[in-house]
């Protein structure tokens, strides 16, 4: 007996699969499918939640979501660029928006993996039909330069929608909703969201948690147009 047990001791446990941290990082920041949150154990999870909550705590730049607008209020006078004929084009969105009804909707990145197979494909698929909802524009923001997002936007034959680039992030602090991805190498982006406006005031205003995808979608949107 004492020998099987010395055997049973030594015997080495298994050893895990490599994690594949990327992927989970990619996920707590809404670049990538939530379901590969769901693979790894809750602890690793929690400690990376903490991490990223610590860094936002940490740092006076980044606006906490309860400061974020919300419905009601009027959108940032804010310039962003994008793409016209003879290269980068300002456009401030509040003034922009001041006589028209908007949709706008908000990803943490460009050529990222649920930005580019399913938020901006959602809305690129149904632009027809939001615009017959009486939306005068549909805008795809992010935080990159306007090349990336026409770029981005003509590989996605987004041709109804403006792509904007939010390059210094100066619109998304203006929201309340700066996303920082700077533990990760990814620096100041924008949360994930989608909202409506008309005539440049806030009528609706959905926000992910988290890495989630799901109240933003272009399917979200148009069931409260």
């Amino acid at each position: 007996m004492l020998m099987l047990a010395l055997i049973l001791v030594l015997i080495p446990a298994p050893i895990p699969a490599p994690i594949p941290i990327r992927s989970i990082m990619l996920s707590a920041l809404g670049l990538a499918p939530t379901a590969l949150l769901s693979a790894y154990p809750d602890n690793l999870l929690e400690l990376l939640k903490r991490s990223l909550e610590t860094r936002r705590s940490s740092n006076p730049a980044i606006t906490e979501r309860e400061m974020a607008l919300g419905q009601g209020d009027a959108l940032p006078k804010v310039a962003v660029k994008v793409m016209g004929e003879k290269g980068p084009e300002d456009l401030n969105i509040g003034e922009f928006a001041a006589d028209k009804k908007v949709v706008i909707f908000a990803v943490p990145g460009a050529f990222t993996p649920t930005c580019s197979a399913a938020h901006l494909p959602g809305f690129v698929a149904n632009a027809d039909k939001i615009k017959a909802k009486g939306v005068d524009a549909i805008i795809c923001l992010s935080v990159n330069d306007a090349f990336v997002m026409n770029a981005w936007g003509s590989a996605q034959n987004a041709e109804e929608l403006i792509m904007a680039g939010d390059g210094n992030g100066d619109f998304t602090a203006a929201m309340g909703l700066t996303l920082d991805g700077s533990g990760f190498g990814l620096g100041q982006r924008s949360s994930r969201y989608a909202l409506i406006a008309e005539n440049g005031v806030i009528t609706q205003l959905n926000a992910e948690q988290g890495g989630a995808f799901e109240v933003s979608s272009a399917e979200a949107i148009m069931e409260v147009l």
